[in-house]
C-alpha cells in the first residue's frame, strides 16, 4: 500500500490494531485480472496499483499499453471460452475487470458462479458489450431510445432502412469509439454502410443496428458510480465530439438544462441498478431541445471520461477502482472539490482568439485552467475592423485575471483617446466572453451574478421579413405581411416587428410613401389582431419632416413604438421628433455608451432604450444603461440580430432587470449556420424560459465555427435614389 495516497477518511481510526491490519489485507491486497489492455486499461491499472492491487493484464497481442505498467501479463484470445476459464482457474483473481468488448462474455457467468467477482457483474458485461442487448433491455425498462432495427445481412439492412427512414445510422452491434458507423441519406448507400460496419465490428457476430438519426444539440456521457456501501453518485456531464467514427475531444461540464440533467440521472440510476454490481458506468445520451434520449452504456471507464484526469481530483479510473474495492467516495463528487480548490487559486487569461465566421464576429477567451468564454460583436458594417482591434487587446488581456470585468472594461475603453462603435463592439465581445468565464467559474448563470432573475421567462418580439423562408410570404407586400403575421401569432409570438416602408421608398413622393406604408401596417395589424403588439422599425431611413408626417398617420394602429425614424447623427433631432409625434419612440441600437443614453433621456429623445449587448459595451455596460433607463421610468427593449450568442448574453440581462419589455428575436438563431452553437436559451413559442445554466448558457466548438466562410457586410443595404444619389443608409 502506498501510504502517500492513503487518506485518513479511508479507514475508521477507532478500530484497534487487529482490525486495521485485517482492513489492509482484505480490502487492499487484491488480485485483478484485466481483460483488455488498451489505453483505458493502462490508466485503470495505474489507479488500482496505487491502491495496492496486483494487476494481471490480458490481451490478444503482446506489450499492450496496460501490460507495460501491470504486475504481469498474458497474451491470448479472450473470445476462446476454454482458455479464459483455464486462466481464471490458474490465477484465481479476486476481481475480473473487462476493458474491451471482444470477450466471451457468456463464460463470465460460469466464472461468477465460482465466487469470483466480475466487474460490475457478468450480466452487466454481457448486456452492455453488445448494442443490441442493452438497447433491448432499455426498452424493457421503459427508457426512451432512438427507433432501431437489426440486420444480419445486406438484404435485411436494405429492408430495415426502408422502415426506419432517412437519414439513419448504421453501426455494428459491437465496436468501440464509433468505429464502423455510417450516416445513410439514400437507399443506394446501404452496401457501403454494410461493408463499413462488418469491417470494423468486434467479436465474431455479423450483426448491425440501424437507428433513426436524432437531430441532437449535444451528446453527453454521464459517468455513474455504483458502490456497495453507499448510494449512486454522478460526475458532471461530459460533452464530447466524434468525427467519422473517431472520438475527437471531450469537455466537462457540458452545460445542459437542469431538468434534462435530472432526467439523465434518473435513467442512469435505473438502468445501472438493473444491471447490478459495483463500478463506474459511462452512460451516453442525446440531448435535444426538449428531451434526453438514451444512446449507449459502457460498464467501465469511458474514452470521453479521460478529461476527468484533468477536471477532477479523482479521475474516472480512480473512481472505478475505489468503487470496485468498496473504498469511500465523496458523495458530492470530486468535480465539486476540484472547483473549490480552483477558486482558491489565481486564474489567468491564457489565450484570446478572434474569428470572422458566416456574417458574424466571435471572440474566444481561454484561461490557464481550461475555462473558456465566448463573445460576439455587433458592429455589422465594420467587423473586419473590430476583429483587428481585438488583436490590439491581446497584449493587455493575456495574463490578466478574467474575473475583473469592470476593471478590464475601463482599461480597454481608455487605452486610447479615440472612441466609436468599432472600439465599443470589440469591448462588447470581450466583455461577454469574460462574463461567460465568470459564470462558469462560480458555477452559476450570469443572470444570477447580475442580481438574480426578476422574471421566469423572456418575452420575444419576432423580427419578420426575408429571414423567415418557411413563412407564407416573405413579407414584402401588404398581403405577405398579413399572412406572415398570422403565422407568427400561430407560433405563439405576442409581439412582432417589421420595417413597414415599401420598396423604392427613397424615390417616392411623401403622399405615396405614407399611403403604401399605411397599407402595410394596416395589413400587419389585421393579421396580428389587437392582442398582439406591433413594432415599426424605420431603420433610420427618413428625414425628420417625413418621419413626423408618417408617424401621425400610423397612430391609429397603436404600435408599441416607432423605432429609429431618422439617422442617429443628432440626439437633439431625435428628441425634437419625439416631442412632436404621438407615437412612443425607441432609439439606441446604434448607440454605444452610457453617456449617449444619458443624454438621450436628459433631452427627452425616447421612451424606449434599444441597447445592443454586442455594440453598447457588453453585459457590463448594458446593465448600466438599463439602470439609467429605469431612473427615467423608461423600458428596455434589447436589440439583437446576430444569433444565439448575443441572444443568450442579452437574455441574461433581460432576466435580471425590472424594466425589460421584450427581446428582439430573429429566426437566424435557428438557421443552419448557427446549429453548431448550442444554447440553453431555447425558444418556446414566443418566449424563452429562463434556464439554469453555466455562464451565459452557450457552448460551441470554435473549430466548428472556423468551417464557415466569412461574408462581409460592407457595401450592403445602401439605398440608392432614382437620380443616382445615395439615400439614407441603414
Amino acid at each position: 500500500m502506498d501510504l502517500y495516497h492513503f487518506q485518513e477518511k479511508d479507514i475508521d481510526w477507532d478500530l484497534n490494531k487487529y482490525y486495521i491490519i485485517t482492513y489492509f489485507k482484505n480490502t487492499i491486497m487484491k488480485k485483478i485480472l484485466l481483460l483488455g489492455s488498451g489505453e483505458l486499461g493502462k490508466e485503470f491499472t495505474i489507479s488500482a496499483k496505487r491502491l495496492g492491487c496486483e494487476v494481471i493484464a490480458c490481451d490478444k497481442y503482446a506489450n499492450a499499453p496496460a501490460m507495460q505498467v501491470a504486475d504481469s501479463s498474458v497474451v491470448f484470445d479472450m473470445l476462446d471460452a476454454k482458455k479464459l476459464a483455464n486462466l481464471v482457474d490458474e490465477i484465481k483473481p479476486d476481481f475480473i475487470v473487462p476493458e474491451i468488448e471482444a470477450i466471451r462474455t457468456e463464460e463470465l457467468f460460469n466464472i461468477e458462479n465460482k465466487g469470483i467477482t466480475v466487474v460490475p457483474s457478468a450480466r452487466a458485461v454481457n448486456l452492455t458489450m453488445n448494442r443490441d442487448a442493452i438497447r433491448d433491455r432499455a426498452i424493457e425498462l421503459g427508457i426512451k431510445t432512438a427507433k432501431y432495427k437489426y440486420a444480419h445481412s445486406l438484404d435485411e439492412l436494405e429492408q430495415a432502412i426502408k422502415t426506419i427512414g432517412f437519414p439513419c445510422i448504421v453501426k455494428p452491434v459491437m465496436s468501440s469509439s464509433g468505429k464502423g458507423q455510417t450516416l445513410i441519406k439514400a437507399q443506394e448507400e446501404a452496401s457501403l454502410a454494410w461493408e463499413n460496419a462488418t469491417k470494423n465490428m468486434r467479436g465474431d457476430r455479423v450483426k448491425v443496428i440501424i437507428e433513426e438519426f436524432i437531430n441532437f444539440i449535444s451528446e453527453i456521457t454521464l459517468l455513474t458510480i455504483r458502490q456497495s456501501n453507499s448510494s449512486t453518485i454522478f460526475c458532471p456531464p461530459i460533452g464530447h465530439k466524434q468525427e467519422q467514427g473517431d472520438y475527437i475531444e471531450s469537455w466537462q461540464p457540458e452545460n445542459i438544462n437542469q431538468d434534462l440533467l435530472s432526467k439523465a440521472k434518473n435513467i442512469s440510476e435505473k438502468i445501472t441498478k438493473d444491471l447490478g454490481g459495483n463500478g463506474l458506468f459511462g452512460v451516453e445520451f442525446f440531448i435535444t431541445t426538449e428531451d434526453i434520449i438514451f444512446s449507449e452504456l459502457s460498464p467501465r471507464p469511458h474514452d470521453t471520461g479521460m478529461v476527468t484526469m484533468y477536471t477532477q481530483n479523482l479521475s474516472e479510473f480512480d473512481l472505478h477502482a475505489r468503487a470496485i474495492l468498496s473504498y469511500p467516495i465523496n458523495k458530492k463528487n470530486n468535480y465539486d472539490t476540484f472547483n473549490k480548490n480552483l477558486k482558491k487559486s489565481k486564474m489567468k487569461i491564457e489565450k484570446v482568439e478572434s474569428l470572422l465566421s458566416g456574417n458574424s464576429h466571435f471572440v474566444r477567451i481561454v484561461t490557464d485552467n481550461g475555462i473558456e468564454g465566448i463573445g460576439q460583436s455587433a458592429c455589422w458594417g465594420y467587423m473586419e475592423a473590430t476583429d483587428a482591434v481585438i488583436s490590439s487587446f491581446k497584449d493587455y488581456l493575456i495574463g490578466q485575471d478574467p474575473l475583473k470585468t469592470e476593471h478590464h472594461w475601463q482599461y480597454l475603453y481608455r487605452m486610447g483617446p479615440f472612441r466609436g462603435s468599432i472600439l465599443s463592439a470589440a469591448i462588447s465581445a470581450v466583455d461577454i466572453a469574460l462574463w461567460d468565464i465568470k459564470g462558469k467559474f462560480y458555477e452559476a448563470p450570469v443572470w444570477q451574478l447580475l442580481g438574480g432573475k426578476v422574471r421566469d421567462k423572456i418575452r420575444l418580439h419576432l423580427l419578420m421579413g426575408s429571414d423567415r423562408p418557411d413563412a407564407a410570404d416573405q413579407g414584402t407586400t401588404a398581403e405577405g405581411l398579413r399572412l406572415n403575421a398570422i403565422d407568427a401569432v400561430k407560433e405563439g409570438f405576442t409581439a412582432i416587428k417589421i420595417d413597414p416602408l415599401p420598396d423604392n421608398y427613397q424615390s417616392m413622393s411623401l403622399s405615396q410613401l405614407i399611403k403604401e406604408t399605411k397599407d402595410n401596417v394596416a395589413a400587419l395589424r389585421e393579421g396580428a389582431g389587437i392582442e398582439v403588439d406591433i413594432i415599426l422599425e424605420i431603420h433610420r431611413k427618413l428625414t425628420p419632416m417625413n418621419a413626423v408626417a408618417l408617424a401621425e398617420e400610423l397612430f391609429e394602429f397603436h404600435p408599441l413604438f416607432y423605432e429609429d425614424p431618422i439617422q442617429i447623427d443628432s440626439i437633439k433631432s431625435q428628441s425634437e421628433i419625439a416631442k412632436k409625434i404621438s407615437l412612443p419612440m425607441a432609439n439606441g441600437e446604434r448607440m454605444h455608451s452610457i453617456w449617449e443614453f444619458r443624454e438621450m433621456y436628459e433631452i427627452g429623445g425616447s421612451q424606449y432604450a434599444r441597447p445592443d449587448v454586442g455594440l453598447a459595451g457588453g453585459i457590463t455596460h448594458v446593465k448600466k444603461i438599463a439602470s439609467i433607463a429605469e431612473s427615467y421610468h423608461s423600458a428596455v427593449v434589447t436589440h439583437n440580430y446576430l444569433g444565439p450568442v448575443i441572444t443568450a448574453a442579452a437574455c441574461n440581462i433581460d432576466a435580471s432587470i425590472p424594466n425589460f419589455i421584450t427581446q428582439e428575436y430573429s429566426t437566424i438563431d435557428e438557421a443552419d449556420i448557427n446549429k453548431v452553437i448550442k444554447t440553453d436559451w431555447a425558444r418556446d413559442g414566443g418566449f424563452i424560459i429562463v434556464p439554469d445554466c453555466l455562464g451565459i448558457g452557450i457552448n460551441v466548438n470554435f473549430n466548428d465555427l472556423k468551417k464557415y466562410n466569412y461574408e462581409t457586410r460592407l457595401q450592403q443595404n445602401i439605398p440608392m435614389r432614382n437620380d443616382g444619389s445615395v439615400g439614407y443608409s441603414v
